[in-house]
């Protein structure tokens, strides 16, 4: 709530304090630019700025409880991400944003499948995280919980699959996926069968 008073011939406006409670998602990637949402309260002004480190930018408000902020495309590390109404003076609540190590993925075992729902294998590489965000893309139409192993070991289930050579990327943020191309050839149900 603002409230606004006047003394004599100067007026004064008092805005409840800004302050960061959380973010949405609080984990991403590194070396990509991440999109997350920024909640709190006091956010009373549509000229907000988001501080993520050294960096600086304009954010978008979304309600009176939360901004949408791009933050850079940095290396793996974790920062303070911060708000001000005046991109000069910033919050200072200490609500981090992880930047992760991106995985990767060198083997998959099985490297073939009958295409049939709920075969599992497992995705083999490195930096995965134990986290709900995990997931396993089986071609550009379909992705999978995965369920952590190891930093170097996923168990994902397949989902029905066409015959076919079939792309296997992993993720830990759920949003930005291995490139490694790794191949799961499926064969189909009637081959599995001799017909």
């Amino acid at each position: 709530v603002v409230q606004r008073q006047v003394l004599g011939t100067v007026a004064f406006e008092y805005r409840p304090a800004l302050t960061v409670i959380s973010l949405v998602p609080s984990r991403g990637a590194a070396h990509r630019q991440q999109v997350v949402t920024v909640i709190g309260r006091g956010f009373s002004s549509v000229h907000m700025h988001c501080q993520a480190g050294s960096w600086h930018t304009p954010c978008r408000p979304l309600t009176d409880r939360s901004v949408m902020c791009t933050l850079p495309a940095l290396e793996a590390q974790s920062i303070e991400v911060e708000l001000s109404t005046n991109g000069v003076e910033f919050t200072a609540d200490g609500v981090r944003f992880e930047y992760e190590q991106m995985p990767s993925v060198v083997r998959i075992v099985p490297s073939m499948s009958s295409g049939m729902a709920g075969e599992v294998l497992t995705v083999i590489g490195e930096s995965f995280m134990p986290v709900d965000s995990l997931r396993c893309s089986f071609g550009a139409l379909s992705s999978m919980q995965g369920m952590w192993r190891s930093s170097s070991h996923v168990a994902c289930t397949v989902p029905a699959l066409t015959p076919g050579n079939i792309t296997v990327e992993a993720s830990n943020d759920g949003r930005h996926f291995t490139a490694s191309g790794m191949r799961l050839v499926s064969y189909g149900e009637l081959a599995a069968f001799g017909v």
